[in-house]
């Protein structure tokens, strides 16, 4: 849980520091913001509801590979941390040119796919989390009308 926390808020200060170096950014950032904090805070609570020793088991096959292949699951952390990383290095300093394309954002486009479909996966952490949280709603509530309806029989 510590290390959700802790890479939740690294990432929301990397995020925050880029809204103030690419203020016409500003929206897309947040959004990013945004959907990491929800996807994983919705997908932690629906592992807690349910009782799973990790959050990281899921039955849609997308999140399972994710989970499951170690090679994927660091490159997907690995290019997402290194598009934004390379987005603040680029304020800095836009690294050696050619032609007029300079390296820094050259590499920053190249792996940009990598971070868009990091935000890809959360966005189907958040529905499959919500649809967990729903269903175990939906239980409950049956189980609860269910005992109430046998209170109310045992009364008459």
């Amino acid at each position: 849980m510590l290390d959700q926390l802790t890479d939740r808020l690294t990432f929301l200060g990397v995020l925050m520091t880029l809204c103030h170096y690419y203020p016409t950014k500003m929206l897309f950032f947040q959004f990013v913001a945004f959907l990491d904090i929800a996807a994983h805070w919705m997908h932690l609570h629906a592992t807690d509801l349910t009782g799973k020793e990790t959050h990281k088991g899921s039955k849609n096959p997308i999140l399972n590979v994710y989970y499951t292949s170690k090679t994927c699951l660091f490159w997907m952390c690995f290019g997402n941390e290194l598009f934004y990383g390379l987005l603040f290095v680029n304020h800095f300093w836009a690294g050696p040119g050619l032609l007029g394309i300079h390296f820094v954002p050259l590499l920053a486009c190249a792996v940009c796919p990598v971070a868009l479909a990091k935000s890809a996966i959360n966005v189907l952490h958040l529905v499959t989390a919500s649809q967990t949280v729903a269903e175990h709603d939906r239980e409950k509530r049956g189980y609860l009308l269910q005992q109430s309806a046998e209170e109310e029989k045992k009364d008459i």
